[in-house]
């Protein structure tokens, strides 16, 4: 597992996440900085969306016009800035992941019920966040088979199960591997809070913390093109 699939599988549960007048997360982006949630974008750019690290439904949906990106609430946002290492020559690391969810009390252009107070604002994203750690669980990788050639990705059975259905895919095969070999899985608090942006937007944090095999890319002696050795392997663990 990488950093990217982390990005990837959150992406997806946001991408997938079921439908609901009010609570339905609508925006995935990965954060810099904690003042972006006080910008119409996230300080988001159309690359960002190529990458994987921005994603807003109706956006997307509208054709997503790079002209037009913006944010839609609720919104689940990822950081991560602190790496663990289990020594100066390591061979575990482990990656703080922190999740915020973000709301506003008062939408304008919203039906009624979606105008909610903040105590019932702060539920809701309680409840979202006790859902999406569900979702994180169902989570693992297998290997998807179309036309002959084969890929690996993380996914949940029931979304294999929906392409296999939908001719999307051949076949596929499981790996053995699942997000709970991964997720150091001990007591976690949820925290809700004010995030100060301008539109008075509530928000719940909460922190994951994923162990990985460190990549380490192959030094060339040889002082030959760098070129040559731009591939990454992963550190016995």
């Amino acid at each position: 597992m990488t950093k990217d699939d982390i990005n990837a599988i959150v992406l997806n549960i946001v991408k997938t996440w079921p439908y609901s007048e009010c609570s339905r997360m609508n925006t995935f982006f990965v954060i810099d900085d904690g003042s972006e949630f006080d910008t119409d974008n996230l300080n988001a750019t159309f690359l960002d969306f190529k990458k994987g690290h921005f994603w807003q439904r109706d956006w997307v949906l509208s054709g997503a016009d790079p002209n037009k990106l913006t944010k839609k609430y609720p919104i689940c946002g990822i950081e991560q800035k602190v790496v663990g290492l289990d020594s100066v020559f390591p061979k575990s690391a482990c990656y703080d992941y922190w999740v915020v969810m973000a709301d506003v009390p008062d939408c304008s252009g919203c039906p009624d019920e979606c105008n909610r107070t903040i105590d019932e604002v702060d539920r809701d994203l309680y409840e979202s966040a006790i859902m999406f750690l569900k979702e994180l669980k169902k989570y693992e990788e297998f290997v998807l088979v179309k036309d002959g050639e084969s890929v690996n990705a993380w996914l949940t059975l029931a979304q294999v199960q929906y392409m296999l259905s939908k001719g999307d895919i051949d076949s596929y095969d499981v790996t053995c591997e699942d997000i709970s070999m991964y997720v150091q899985d001990n007591k976690m608090d949820i925290r809700s809070t004010s995030i100060g942006s301008s539109d008075g937007a509530r928000a719940i944090s909460f922190m994951i913390k994923f162990c990985l095999c460190p990549q380490a890319g192959d030094f060339d002696y040889t002082f030959k093109s760098p070129v040559e050795k731009s591939q990454t392997k992963c550190i016995t663990c």
